[in-house]
Order: C-alpha cells, then sequence, then structure tokens
C-alpha cells in the first residue's frame, strides 16, 4: 500500500500571514496540489502534520475522502505507526513545496527516491540542505519500515525530516532535480506571497492561452476568469454560476427566438457563449488535474456547436418564410467557412485569427444588428464572401510556389 505524509505545520514570513499550505496557486492550496500529487500517486492513505484542526484541513478531508482516500490529521509521528506498514511505500512532501506534477512523476518513478536539487541554488530558496553539494527538493518515496524507528525517538522530532535523514542512512537513492526547474519557477517552495505569486504566473502562463484581443467576446471571458481566479476563494463556484448563466441564457435565447423576438434571441445568445467560456476557462485551471477534465478544451467544441445551431434557428425566426431558404444558405455557409479557416489557420494565419474565427459573440453581435435592421440574409452574405476572399488570396502564394 502506499501512503503519504504532508505538512501544514510552517508559517510564512514575517511580512505574510498565514501557512505555507494554505496559501492558493491558481485557485487551489499548495497542500491541495500537493494531494492531488499523492493521489495520482496512488497513495490510499494521506496523514498531514498539523498543530490545529483549520477549515482547509476539514474541505482537504473532504476532497481526500471523496476520491475515496484516508485522510487523516496528526500532530506528531506517533499516530504513523498505525497507519504505515513495513512493506508500504511512503511518499513525503515538504510543507510548502509546489512544482510540475509530470516532472515529479518522472523523476521520482517507483522505488525508493530522494529528490535533490544543487545546493548553491536550492539552500538560498529555503530548500533543506542535504550535504555541501546537495539539498533536499522536497519529494522522496520512502520505505515504510522507517516509521517504526520514529517511535523511539523523541515526540517533539520534526517527522519530515527525521524520516529524510532515515531515508538516506538507509541507502535510498537520491535523483536530481534540473536546476532550471527552480529558475523557470516551476519548482519552487512557497515561503512567502512573492514567491507563490512566481509560481502562480508560471503555472498559469502555461495552463491556458487567454484568447487574443482579435476576438474580443472569448478575450475578456478569458481575462475575467483568469481575474476571477486570483481573487475567489473557491473558484468552483464561479464555473457553476458561469455554466448555469450559459444554460439559462440559452433557454432564454431559444423562448425568445420561440415566442417572435429572435432580435433579442440573438443578443441573448452572446451571453450564452461568453458566459460558457468564462466557465471553460475558469475550470480548465481549477481542475483537480486526476480526472484530465479540461472543460475548456473538451467542452468548447460542444458549446460552439450549441451555439452555431442557435444562430441557425434564430435568424431564419426574422425572416418570412419565403426567405428562410435563402437565409439558412447564407447563415450556414457563413457558419461553415468560419468552421474551415478556424481549423486552417497553419495554412491561412495565426492562431489570433483563429480565435478571431470561433469568437461566436463578436458574430452574434453583428448578426443581431443586422436583424435589428431587417438584413441578415445580405449580411450573412456579404461576410461569407469577404471571408472567402480572405481564404482564396492566403491559398495563392502556397499555389504559385508549387508550380
Amino acid at each position: 500500500m502506499r501512503v503519504a505524509l504532508l505538512s501544514s505545520l510552517e508559517l510564512l514570513g514575517a511580512e505574510d500571514e498565514g501557512r505555507r499550505a494554505f496559501m492558493r496557486i491558481g485557485g487551489r492550496s499548495v497542500l491541495q496540489r500537493q494531494m492531488e500529487l499523492a493521489l495520482a500517486f496512488g497513495c490510499e492513505r494521506i496523514a498531514c502534520l498539523s498543530d490545529s484542526i483549520s477549515p482547509e484541513l476539514m474541505d482537504l478531508q473532504s476532497f481526500a475522502e471523496s476520491r475515496g482516500t484516508q485522510f487523516q490529521i496528526i500532530r506528531d509521528a506517533r499516530p504513523l505507526s498505525g497507519m504505515v506498514k513495513s512493506d508500504d511505500k511512503l511518499l513525503v512532501i515538504g510543507d510548502g513545496v509546489v512544482f510540475d506534477q509530470s516532472v515529479a512523476h518522472e523523476v521520482l518513478g517507483e522505488g525508493r527516491k530522494v529528490l535533490t536539487l544543487p545546493a548553491d541554488r536550492g539552500v538560498p530558496l529555503g530548500f533543506e540542505r542535504l550535504d555541501r553539494d546537495r539539498a533536499w527538493a522536497g519529494v522522496m518515496i520512502a520505505a515504510g519500515a522507517l516509521v517504526e524507528r520514529l517511535a523511539d525517538m523523541p515526540r517533539d522530532i520534526d517527522p519530515v525530516s527525521t524520516l529524510l535523514r532515515l531515508a538516506l542512512q538507509s541507502g535510498s537513492i537520491t535523483a536530481e532535480v534540473s536546476a532550471e526547474m527552480l529558475a523557470d519557477d516551476s519548482w519552487a517552495l512557497v515561503n512567502s506571497s512573492g514567491s507563490a505569486a512566481k509560481f502562480e504566473k508560471r503555472w498559469l502562463a502555461k495552463a491556458v492561452k487567454p484568447a487574443s484581443f482579435a476576438a474580443p467576446t472569448s478575450s475578456i471571458a478569458d481575462r475575467t476568469a483568469l481575474s476571477v481566479l486570483k481573487r475567489h476563494t473557491r473558484p468552483q463556484k464561479a464555473v457553476r454560476a458561469g455554466a448555469a448563466i450559459s444554460i439559462a441564457s440559452l433557454i432564454g435565447a431559444a423562448a425568445a427566438g420561440w415566442a417572435g423576438y429572435p432580435v433579442a434571441g440573438l443578443g441573448i445568445a452572446a451571453i450564452t457563449w461568453f458566459s460558457g467560456r468564462f466557465a471553460g476557462t475558469l475550470s480548465s485551471i481549477v481542475s483537480d488535474g486526476l480526472e484530465a477534465t479540461r472543460l475548456n478544451r473538451w467542452s468548447a467544441p460542444g458549446l460552439s456547436v450549441v451555439v452555431d445551431a442557435l444562430i441557425i434557428m434564430l435568424a431564419l425566426a426574422t425572416v418570412p418564410p419565403s426567405k428562410k431558404i435563402a437565409a439558412f444558405f447564407a447563415v450556414f455557409m457563413l457558419l461553415g467557412l468560419l468552421r474551415v479557416l478556424a481549423a486552417k489557420t497553419n495554412d491561412f494565419s495565426g492562431p489570433n485569427l483563429r480565435d478571431f474565427f470561433q469568437d461566436r459573440g463578436l458574430l452574434l453581435a453583428i448578426l443581431c444588428t443586422a436583424a435589428a435592421f431587417g438584413n441578415i440574409t445580405l449580411i450573412s452574405q456579404a461576410v461569407a464572401a469577404i471571408l472567402m476572399l480572405f481564404a482564396l488570396v492566403r491559398s495563392l502564394p502556397s499555389r504559385i510556389t508549387q508550380v
């Protein structure tokens, strides 16, 4: 069996308040991020050192138990003897250590191992020195038998540091984490709000890239999600609120079209796109990393299909029966061209134009204005013609060079 030992004892620096383990990075606390590695590693039990039972720990206990893992809060090392057997593997993560999980998995592997950093780079950042050349990177896999030796030691020992020394003495191999991981802030020790902010900035840049300003609706939605993430203590609630607004506005837009107010429906549909994009982007960042549920990446195509179907329905509702075929053809061709151009950005353009072609909020604003003046078919035809000309012009150089 695999067991994890975490810690929430260390306080932040003098200029900050609170504990390292509860600093929030990208919508999740440092301790929750460590728990994600433990759960992904297959740990069936998690022990967390703490001198008090805080609301944050109770939330994390629920988080772990909802995934079928036992979570126990302990004050010292003595309860560990009842949780860890001699043939178990013990994953130990230092207080306040954050990292790229993919790198941690790759370096850790399966066997007993102590991860290290170059001392000259790690020690000034707060990592524990092992010897002249090495510092502990804050993660190790130790043999469960080492826990039994803790029972013979004083009650006030530091269990994490003691287990580290015992693991090294027992012959556990070491594996070095590249110093480049420290340089680009993808492996860090959170001992101040500044160090947390540096890691968060790098992690967010890797986790999500906001749409360019060429797609104004998507861009604003993505940046709103990032803003909420940094200020909201429970971003999951904002995700649920955004998704609820998206569904409610979708129903409202369809109902408006059915009731004879298709122009209003087109305006409401823009809210569907914006709120759905917001919820998807935010969810992609705060997802727990265990189920690979990147809502923004997986549901964005679904959201686009639903909004496209809604656009066609509302566009048809804006014209009399005699003109529905022409309106359908114009809007259908427009949406089809946008999809083709978005899929062919490597041939025709870069990512900025791809965002532009995918931004249904901007398209809805154009169509809503056109419908208000009774020209939705004409405007759809005109925009489709412009897109077709763009594609033809951009494809000409490649055709010439192939001759």
